[in-house]
Formats: C-alpha cells, structure tokens, sequence
C-alpha cells in the first residue's frame, strides 16, 4: 500500500512538474470572418523551441480554440489573429510564464478593448498594457547627415511606454479599479524593465546599421551609439527573455561580422593579428579564407559574450544554418557547442540532423549529375543555353552556392519536383551563378543536394542575359524553356510552390 501511495505521489509530482513548464491558451474569436490564420509567434526563442517559431492555433466553426505552449523560462510572444487573405488582424503581445492558464476572448466589434483575459498569468496581461508602442526604425533616416531626429522619435516612445508601465504597476495595486486580476509577477516586473533598458540601443543600432557607409561608424553617428552602449550590459544573462535585448544581439551579431569583413579588406595585417593570432599574412588569409562565415561569427561569440547569452547565440547559430542550409562548419560549430553546454536541450534536437548532414557529404556526383562541356562557362545567352534542349521542356534553377534562399528552396523541393516530374520529358537545368571563383563548392553541393539534371557554372555575361531575358532581379529565378525554344519566367518564384511549377512545366510537355 505504500509503495501504491508512493508511486502515486510521484507521479504526482512529475506531472505537476510537466504542466510547470508550458502555459495553455484558451481562445474564444467573436466576429470575425472565418477561416482566420491564427497563432502564436514566439519573439524570444526559447532553448527548446528550435524548429518553428510560429505556433498555429486550429479554431472550430464557433472561432474557439485551445493550444499548450512549452515555457521553461518567463518569456513574450505574441499573438496573431488575422482572417484569410487579409492583412487587417490583430496582433496582441502576452507574457507567458511557467504554468500560466489564460482565457483569452476577442471581439472584433467591441468598441472599447477587443481583449479580455482572465486566469492565471492575466495580472501580467491586462488589456491596458498593450498601449506599449514599437516603433520600427524608418530608413529615411539613414540618409540623415545626424542621428538625433530619429534618436528623438525613439526617445518620445521610450518616455510613453515608461508612462503607460508604471500607470499598469500602479493600478494594479488598487482593488476597486476594476481589474482584479491582481499584481503582476515579479518576473513580469523584471522583464518588462529590460525591454525598456534595452530598448533604445536596440532601436537606434539596428537604425544606424542598416547601412555600411563608414559615415555611420564615425563622428556622432558612432558617438550616439558609444553613449547608449554605456549605459547597457551587452552581456546580460538576466536580459535574455527580453526582445528588445535578443534583438540586440542578433543586430550586433550581424553587424560586428560585417565591420569585420571591412577590416579585413581595410587592415589585413591587424585583422589577422588580431581574430587569428597570426602576423604571417599568408597563414592568416588561408584561416579567413577556409570559411569567412561561420567561424568568424563563432569567434565574435566568443570575444564578447559567456554564460547563458553565448549558449543563446551558439543556438541562433546552428540555427539559422540550418534554416539557411549551410552547412559549412556547422558539425565544427555542433562540437564546441555540445562540449561548452552538454545540457542544453538542443543538443538532442540537433543531434540527429547533423548526423544526416555528414552522410550527405559523403555523397558523390553520379552519371545523372551532368556538368556541361567546360562546366558550361563558355555560353554567353540564354539562346546558346536553349539550343541544347530543342522540343524538350526544361526547369531553369537559377541559383548560387553562397545565396541562402536558393539553398533552402533547393533542400525544401528537389525531391518533390523529380518526383512529380519523372518520366514526363522534362529536363532540369541548375545554372550557378557568380560561382567560378567556388567550383569545387558548386559540386560538392550538387552531389549534396542530389541534383540529377544538367548543371552551367555561369560567366557573367551569362548570368546577365539570362535575368535580362526574363526580366529578373534577384536569386533564386525559375525560368522555363520552352519546347519551342522560348524562355519565360515561371509562374512561381521563391519560396518556389513545387504544385504550381509541375503544372506550369506538364502544361508545355503535353
């Protein structure tokens, strides 16, 4: 019997223990037009939340619905409803901590608060605290000679979400407001000041990068910025669940790496000295060279943050690699990771993709994998390239080893494509563009990625005349050559719709 109780009791416990760590969101939607799109957007990315940062929430034909969210740790999200097809939604910010229980109900035709919410965590989620205002940098500012006009619009917005924090704190320690849901949490208190610290760095940094005119990294541009970094923590654990401070970070991370690769082309000599412990130019090249990305970011990591804000940015960059996928170092990056935070739960998530990333390495070209005479370099116009597929309907991918939307389009559709399309005589052709300088990157990522079809390492002129032709001004392009050996841009661009391509594409096979 009392092993019985024992067990019980820790059964108990463990699910308690559970349901400590994820909040539950009860949505009830009153005039709105159905179907909505509705979900929760997680801003702060927790350690355990690595694959998507949207949440849908599936509503009934009553505009109900219910969904658990996992919180290991006190964070905002926000809450986005929108009907289909429209931009006029809402778009509602809510902190969640460990355990929270929430009833969330919108009217849509409420002539006051749209939002009512009751149950545990809404003392930290009161209607009236949603006046907090987010302006978004305006880069006609960029082009200003001086920072201080949109270093004042910043200011007034920081003084009014100061004002409308503490009329919250303070009504909410009244019992015959009205609002009764209590006094908000402490953790609630702490975050939410750290959104208000951090925010005007955050603002007016990712302001003043938003362009790589020295200009900006000198005279009172630079100084502004030098001002507001000294009065924050750029390493600050405590900050972590704050947005306006991971914001920060991943606006430093990018552009430190970038001023980076300006120093290197400015003062190579003190850069390698400096990044790579090397005063032999040659050594030092042939470091930067080897990968100029992915180490070079793990290294900034490493310069200027520790604890728990670095096993955050080890996070974000593992995964944006592999959202990006690039893959260069990434199992190199995964090492250190796992040896410096063996608990960390994306440890285990990663794990088993990686381990795919180093079978597909492995891969080689195959006889399906055609490279064209001279890697193709030697073709100028796209009336050249479509000689060499008269009748035949062919896929034009045009796409680059180094562009990071070609790569996920690419992983995301190759076996659909093929798939849909064998045996229906059409052709794929991959030209790489802007790639010469990369040919043995561009084959090993077409026996990667699987790329059975024909293959172009473009010279520019190619490059030109084909983008010219179609009428395009970015990468990834689709184009079509047709069976009469006309070249149109197809239908579908990025993110490539794979239904709309294999129609469009069995269309001109017929």
């Amino acid at each position: 019997m009392k092993g019985t109780l024992l067990i019980c009791f820790i059964s108990t416990l463990l699910i308690n223990a559970a349901q400590a760590q994820t909040a539950r969101l009860n949505i009830s939607i009153s005039n709105l037009k159905l179907p909505a799109n509705v979900f929760i957007e997680d801003r702060t990315v927790s350690y355990a939340d690595l694959k998507n940062s949207n949440t849908p929430i599936d509503l009934d034909s009553k505009g109900r619905g219910a969904v658990t969210i996992d919180v290991p740790q006190a964070k905002y999200v926000m809450l986005n409803v929108y009907p289909s097809n429209s931009y006029n939604g809402l778009d509602y910010r809510l902190f969640l901590s460990p355990g929270d229980n929430m009833d969330i109900k919108i009217d849509f035709k409420a002539e006051k608060s749209r939002v009512t919410i009751s149950g545990a965590g809404s003392a930290n989620n009161r209607p009236d605290f949603n006046g907090f205002t987010d302006v978004w940098p305006d880069n006609k500012h960029v082009r200003d000679k001086t920072p201080y006009t949109a270093l004042n619009i910043f200011k007034k917005e920081l003084t009014e979400n100061n004002k409308i924090f503490g009329r919250y704190v303070m009504s909410s320690q009244y019992k015959d407001n009205g609002l009764s849901q209590g006094r908000p949490s402490d953790v609630f208190m702490k975050v939410t000041r750290y959104n208000l610290d951090y925010y005007l760095a955050s603002k007016y940094f990712e302001l003043k990068s938003a362009t790589l005119d020295d200009t900006h990294f000198s005279g009172p541009w630079q100084n502004v910025q030098d001002s507001l970094f000294r009065t924050i923590k750029l390493n600050n654990d405590d900050a972590l669940p704050a947005y306006n401070y991971q914001a920060l970070l991943a606006t430093f991370m990018e552009r430190e790496w970038e001023r980076l690769l300006r120093q290197q082309e400015k003062d190579p000599a003190a850069f390698y000295k400096q990044w790579y412990h090397t005063t032999d130019a040659k050594e030092g090249e042939r470091l930067f060279n080897e990968e100029r990305k992915n180490l070079l970011r793990e290294k900034i990591i490493n310069r200027y943050f520790s604890g728990k804000t670095a096993e955050h940015l080890y996070v974000e960059l593992l995964k944006g690699n592999m959202r990006e996928s690039n893959y260069k170092n990434i199992d190199v990056i995964f090492d250190h990771f796992k040896k410096k935070y063996p608990a960390n739960p994306a440890v285990k998530w990663f794990r088993g993709p990686i381990a795919d990333i180093a079978q597909k390495r492995k891969r080689t070209l195959t006889n399906k994998m055609v490279l064209l005479p001279g890697n193709g370099s030697k073709l100028n116009t796209v009336k050249e390239v479509a000689a060499l597929f008269k009748g035949k309907t062919v896929f034009v991918d045009m796409w680059g080893t180094w562009c990071s939307p070609c790569r996920e389009d690419i992983e995301k559709n190759t076996g659909a494509l093929h798939a849909a399309l064998k045996g229906k005589n059409v052709q794929f052709l991959y030209i790489a563009n802007f790639d010469l300088k990369h040919a043995e990157e561009w084959k090993k990522l077409i026996a990667y990625y699987g790329l059975e079809g024909n293959h172009i390492l473009a010279n520019e002129a190619l490059s030109k005349d084909i983008m010219a032709k179609t009428k395009s001004n970015g990468f990834p392009t689709y184009s079509i050559i047709r069976k009469d050996g006309t070249v149109v841009k197809a239908k579908s661009q990025y993110p490539l719709d794979s239904d709309v391509a294999v129609k469009e594409l069995l269309d001109d096979a017929k």
